[in-house]
């Protein structure tokens, strides 16, 4: 006889041995109770379903314009502004006395001068970043007048290099905003008729080419490294004041430091290796030096030198460990190329540290 399957019979599945079904969470009864509620007090012609996506989709929106305006407003705070909107500002010397200075019109634009943007002088050097201390130093060595803006005040620097001014990455030349040292360089030469190198023959400019890339990709990452991820920036405080809110942010500066570097090249590097391979750089450095003033000749500096005066200044007023003791003890003439740029082109050095940011540190930490 042929089997025939009876509907009416309840089959039990065969489950896996330690299988186990488990129940649909039930929605608590608060929630359930007023979905309901909700839902009988829609026409019967409306699904719920509808009400509640678009419901849904309302609120992302809102959600997502409050997010987009909220970035749109810290990306405003963090521009540089024009000194054509800043408030009219006071025109200070190196020792704060008032100057009054007819450059500066109501609205507070200096007229026809150049403007650096910088950011705090260091304790140890001008500026504890290479490249605003390279672009501040090739002003100098060119002979271009220049004002710096910082914290509201300006602060003046002439060709005798008299100056109490602070250094910066980003220039305003003719109310034109000019980011990066290399372009801002290329721009003021072409400006002011400058060139540093036209003593210098193709071969010499084209060690200067391939020595300007080894300073710039990686001896910077290097210090760069050292001073924000190996150190951790446990130093920083002795080179530089920072008020607490940018203290608070130096864990998020490393982490970005860190990956930066990764995405380099370098980063992907152990520690040893990192520095190595920069104590070679720094030798092959000493090697082009040489008895020579100046890293491609006796006559003048060029824009090579101002780059790695920036860098080396760093490893040796602002570094210890391999770096320093690279530049100050092994590589002696490395050390002098340095305090010869220094005497030269920044007689000034010492007041453009930030002595009263040291002071108002140790207060700081002898309070807590």
């Amino acid at each position: 006889m042929e089997n025939v399957a009876n509907p009416n019979l309840a089959i039990t599945p065969q489950l896996p041995e330690g299988f186990v079904i488990k129940p649909e969470p039930a929605a608590p009864e608060p929630v359930r109770d007023l979905l309901s509620y909700l839902i009988s007090l829609l026409p019967e012609n409306i699904n719920p379903v509808h009400v509640f996506l678009g419901i849904g989709i309302a609120f992302a929106g809102v959600t997502g314009g409050f997010i987009i305006l909220q970035r749109l407003r810290r990306s405003n705070d963090s521009e540089v502004k024009d000194p054509a909107e800043l408030p009219k500002l006071p025109y200070y010397n190196i020792l704060g006395q008032l100057i009054e200075d007819d450059r500066l019109s109501n609205s507070g634009k200096p007229q026809g001068v150049l403007i650096k943007n910088q950011c705090p002088r260091g304790r140890k050097t001008p500026c504890i970043a290479p490249y605003p201390l390279k672009l501040e130093t090739f002003l100098r060595v060119a002979g271009i007048k220049y004002d710096v803006y910082s914290n509201g005040i300006f602060h003046t620097q002439d060709n005798n290099n008299n100056s109490d001014s602070d250094d910066s990455k980003m220039i305003i030349l003719d109310m034109e905003k000019i980011p990066d040292s290399q372009i801002c360089m290329k721009s003021l030469s072409h400006k002011f008729d400058v060139n540093l190198s036209d003593h210098l023959s193709p071969t010499q400019k084209a060690i200067e080419q391939a020595f300007n890339h080894l300073l710039e990709q990686k001896i910077y990452w290097g210090i760069s490294l050292y001073r924000w991820v190996y150190d951790g920036a446990r130093s920083i405080h002795k080179i530089q004041y920072l008020p607490k809110s940018t203290r608070d942010s130096i864990p998020s500066v490393c982490r970005t430091v860190e990956h930066a570097a990764w995405h380099h090249g370098i980063g992907k590097k152990n520690a040893t290796e990192v520095v190595e391979d920069l104590i070679r750089d720094v030798e092959a450095l000493s090697i082009q030096l040489g008895t020579k003033k100046y890293l491609l000749s006796d006559l003048k500096p060029t824009e090579l030198d101002c780059t790695a005066f920036a860098m080396l200044s760093q490893m040796l007023w602002t570094m210890d460990g391999p770096f320093y003791v690279a530049v100050n003890e092994t590589y002696k003439n490395l050390n002098e190329f340095c305090w010869r740029m220094r005497r030269e082109f920044w007689p000034d050095w010492n007041d453009c540290l930030d002595t009263s940011a040291n002071l108002k540190f140790s207060l700081t930490i002898s309070r807590t």
